[in-house]
């Protein structure tokens, strides 16, 4: 008897079966809809983050080659008095070209030579033996945003050649 009521029900309502499985067929359309829609999400949030990174990464890059550039530039200076004090952009500039500094924006430079202190004795050594140099380049992060960024390298320059 339950045989025949369900073939019964089947040729009455031949499409009941097919109504149920068409709704479970769109919800399982919109799950994967926005499954797919956060996955891209999820990409474009890492390539956007990946780009901000690199230029971040080349910035610093460009900055370090600059004050390395500097740094070169006085040592090229062999048997010049290096006199103890702070030099503005202009003053860094006038000992050679920096080519790096055109990567960044708005960028500044200056530079202090102070004495050096020997560590083993916590002596000052003659300025015309050693010299300790302190270049600072800040530039605005990210091609020009409000947001500044600083970095600061240091080295030992002696007037008679690279000291090691």
């Amino acid at each position: 008897m339950n045989f025949y009521r369900l073939n019964r029900r089947s040729r009455l309502f031949p499409n009941a079966r097919r109504r149920r499985n068409a709704g479970a067929t769109l919800i399982d359309g919109l799950i994967a809809t926005f499954v797919v829609a956060m996955l891209l999400l999820g990409l474009t949030s890492l390539l956007i983050a990946s780009r901000v990174n690199a230029k971040v990464a080349t910035e610093n890059n460009a900055a370090y080659n600059a004050a390395r550039q500097v740094i070169e530039n006085v040592r090229i200076y062999r048997g010049v008095p290096l006199s103890t004090r702070d030099y503005t952009k202009a003053d860094v500039l006038k000992m050679g070209v920096v080519p790096q500094i055109g990567d960044l924006a708005n960028p500044d430079i200056t530079m202090t030579l102070s004495p050096w202190q020997d560590p083993n004795t916590a002596k000052f050594l003659d300025t015309t033996k050693i010299v300790f140099i302190r270049v600072t380049i800040t530039w605005s992060a990210l091609g020009g945003t409000n947001v500044k960024k600083r970095r600061t390298f240091a080295s030992l320059v002696s007037p008679d050649g690279v000291v090691q």
